[in-house]
């Protein structure tokens, strides 16, 4: 390969030597009589592809220092004007000599080629042609200095594709770009990164008959970049600079306008005030200046107890030293911190700097600090027992299911006076006692509240007194009395009814069990408008309010207990609920995920008092009413697939909806429920939120909707309502079925899915 470029090059060497000296000898050649014709013509058509590659060398210039010059700059328009006012006259006279017989034009065009194609391999710039197609893009012809660029793959890139030549991320991007400039028959320019180099190429179509070309060149602007960034920086450090000397001007100019604190100079010798700055004036009177500081500053008439002169005096020439102290002004009920040094002065053999800042806010700030770092504290407990809660509220509930569902199936079984029923109901009831504690726990990792409709919380009261729980804590705790709301008033607000219900449970429980002896349990229900946040109410917004209470006439709480008693686990009760201390921490959580605050007023041996702030809806809604009873739906043969990683909750699920009447598949993950319904479609779907380590339900339902887009399905879950299961909602899922299920609730649901 050096060999033919050396021949090529020494043969272009002796063409341009021919096109020279028939420039020179020109007028001579044509009025000798012996030179032949064939010659003339041919250095006629080496000087005209001379002169071609002129103006291919300027355009390429042009394009070069256009690149590296401001648009519309004096010098570049004169260099391509002068380039042009060379190559074009030249072109325009070897066009005019160049019309001769086809031989000489065959051989002219022989040599040219030959020519470009030296020009094209020693080209200053990286230079190329390629073939292109849609599917792949190859060098035809490239400069030899690409061997800089690529290394040892430059010296035979000539035939190659991109794909041959680069990785191939980067083969296919410049293959794109190069179909699309032949295609669209426009120049593209763009710039690249290769090697730690930067690059600006430019690409054009060339059409030479159906062969689908394309020509550009790639010119080095590394030095470029690296000068501009780093102009960049210096520009950057020189902006800095300026924004710290104009940061120190605003600092001079606060001092001196006394902005933020007051600013006086004192004479040592006589306390007289020489100098005192706007704030100064405006704290303690516009004439302030001659007069003692002791009088001004403090209305005393002889010098403070504290004074720092005689010390800072004594200590001068050693040292500079501030003395930096705190101090109440009874003249303007504030607390400032002053700074103070012995300065020259002009009028004063020394003088007394002093710099008050107002700190009152600040004082009061600390305390609230101290509040609210307690109140963090508390929250970083909630939180961390909340983690742990929320990690076995799923176990637990995977758990229960077959203690919740099992008992209903086998009942259903059972004739009415089969011997085995109280066992079953027994064991239904304590495991529907157990998921109404995991239940708390998920409430209590704040887990547990994704629901919000309207919730009337007089009817929510109502429906309380009047339910089982309620009258069996009257039947635990005969000596109290229950007084329902005196104001029958219908205030709504948006949450979890569920939720709320247990709250309301939860705080009769314990006023209950503060009365062993007997006693009353008052319930109120009022609205109020909180113009201004009650203390420790971080998320108050200003509104009407319904404020639900519930006081009693018991024990009371002991001061030192009050701060912990929203502490889960915290209890000093032994019975109900709440003696597994998750009772009030309960209730904190589920409040606090209404936007509400809870009020405490506890008094030992004079009773407590629970108000629980909640904000009213802003539009009430209609509140749905309570479903009848009604028989547990049977199905009619439909098909339904139960999809969850849990072995014993595939076997439950089919067993119930066996015994319900539909037909049962079953799969251990979303990616088998995928790949089963590509084959069988199903009426039904009964997904498993959570599947690890495959996809979840939510992924899973996508994934069946892009094979089945009308399939139906329901999410079932050991946590409460998630995001994702409000997103599996949105998608499409009809209904969500939180474990421990009971064999109403999933006929309920399949059936409504199915009817949907």
């Amino acid at each position: 390969m050096p060999a033919v470029g050396g021949c090529r090059l020494a043969k272009g060497r002796r063409l341009l030597r021919a096109g020279y000296e028939q420039r020179q000898e020109g007028p001579e050649g044509e009025m000798a009589e012996g030179r032949s014709r064939k010659g003339d013509m041919r250095n006629r058509r080496k000087g005209l592809f001379l002169a071609g590659i002129l103006l291919f060398v300027a355009i390429l210039a042009c394009s070069a220092v256009s690149r590296h010059l401001p648009e519309a700059s004096p010098l570049g328009l004169l260099l391509a004007a002068l380039l042009a006012a060379v190559s074009v006259p030249a072109v325009g006279r070897l066009l005019c000599r160049s019309r001769s017989g086809s031989q000489e034009s065959e051989e002219a065009l022989r040599e040219s080629n030959e020519l470009f194609s030296l020009f094209m391999r020693h080209s200053p710039v990286y230079t190329f042609i390629k073939e292109v197609t849609a599917t792949e893009s190859r060098v035809i012809q490239a400069s030899a200095n690409y061997t800089e660029m690529l290394g040892p793959a430059g010296r035979d890139m000539i035939g190659k594709t991109m794909a041959e030549l680069f990785p191939p991320e980067f083969a296919a991007r410049i293959t794109a770009d190069d179909w699309d400039v032949v295609t669209s028959g426009k120049v593209l320019r763009l710039d690249e990164d290769l090697h730690g180099r930067n690059y600006t190429t430019i690409k054009f179509p060339i059409v030479q008959g159906r062969r689908t070309l394309l020509a550009g060149y790639t010119i080095d602007i590394t030095d470029r970049k690296q000068a501009e960034e780093a102009l960049r920086q210096s520009e950057a450090r020189l902006l800095e600079a300026n924004a710290r000397l104009q940061q120190a001007h605003e600092r001079f100019l606060t001092v001196l306008n006394g902005i933020d604190a007051y600013i006086h100079v004192t004479d040592t010798r006589n306390h007289v005030i020489l100098f005192g700055n706007n704030a100064a004036k405006k704290l303690f009177g516009e004439d302030i200046e001659g007069r003692k500081c002791y009088q001004v500053l403090r209305q005393d008439s002889q010098p403070c107890r504290f004074c720092k002169i005689p010390g800072l005096l004594a200590s001068r020439g050693e040292k500079v030293t501030v003395a930096t102290w705190e101090s109440y002004n009874p003249m303007t009920d504030s607390w400032f911190l002053n700074s103070e040094r012995i300065i020259d002065w002009p009028e004063a053999p020394s003088a007394l700097l002093t710099i008050g800042t107002d700190i009152t806010g600040l004082k009061q700030a600390e305390e609230e600090k101290q509040l609210l770092a307690e109140k963090l504290h508390q929250a970083q407990k909630m939180e961390a027992i909340g983690v742990l809660a929320s990690s076995i509220a799923h176990d637990l509930n995977n758990i229960l299911t077959g203690i919740v569902s099992y008992p209903d199936l086998l009942l259903a079984r059972l004739d009415p006076d089969d011997p085995m029923r109280p066992a079953l109901e027994t064991i239904r009831t304590a495991g529907s006692k157990a998921a109404k504690i995991v239940q708390g726990l998920l409430t209590l990792s704040r887990r547990g509240m994704q629901v919000d409709e309207p919730v009337d919380l007089l009817r929510l009261i109502d429906e309380y007194l009047q339910s089982p729980e309620c009258q069996e804590l009257q039947r635990r705790h005969p000596l109290v009395s229950i007084i329902p709301p005196a104001e029958r008033c219908q205030l709504v607000i948006s949450g979890s009814p569920v939720h709320l219900a247990n709250v309301l449970m939860n705080l009769m429980i314990n006023a209950a069990e503060a009365m062993p002896e007997g006693g009353i349990i008052t319930i109120g229900l009022d609205r109020v408008e909180l113009a201004e946040p009650l203390p420790g109410f971080t998320g108050w917004r200003p509104g009407p309010y319904a404020r639900l209470t519930v006081g009693d006439t018991g024990i009371g709480i002991a001061k030192a207990d009050r701060e912990r008693i929203f502490e889960p686990f915290f209890s000093l009760k032994t019975q109900g609920i709440s003696g597994t201390g998750l009772g009030l921490a309960v209730v904190w959580s589920t409040i606090a995920d209404h936007h509400g605050h809870i009020e405490v007023a506890s008094e030992e041996s004079r009773g407590t008092s629970f108000a629980l702030y909640l904000p009213l809806a802003a539009e009430s809604g209609n509140v749905a009413p309570e479903p009848a009873g009604q028989p547990v739906a049977m199905g009619r043969g439909e098909t339904v697939l139960v999809v969850d990683d849990d072995a014993s909750q595939r076997q439950i699920a089919s067993e119930i909806l066996t015994h319900l009447g539909y037909q049962v598949a079953v799969a251990a993950s979303g990616e088998e429920a995928v790949r089963s319904l590509h084959d069988r479609p199903v009426d039904l779907v009964v997904l498993d939120m959570l599947m690890p380590p495959g996809i979840d339900g939510l992924e899973t339902y996508n994934r069946i909707r892009a094979i089945r887009p009308d399939q139906k399905a329901i999410i079932v879950s050991g946590f409460s309502q998630s995001e994702r299961v409000s997103e599996a909602q949105r998608q499409g899922v009809s209904h969500y079925l939180q474990k421990p299920y009971s064999l109403e609730k999933i006929s309920e649901a399949v059936r409504a899915a199915l009817a949907g």
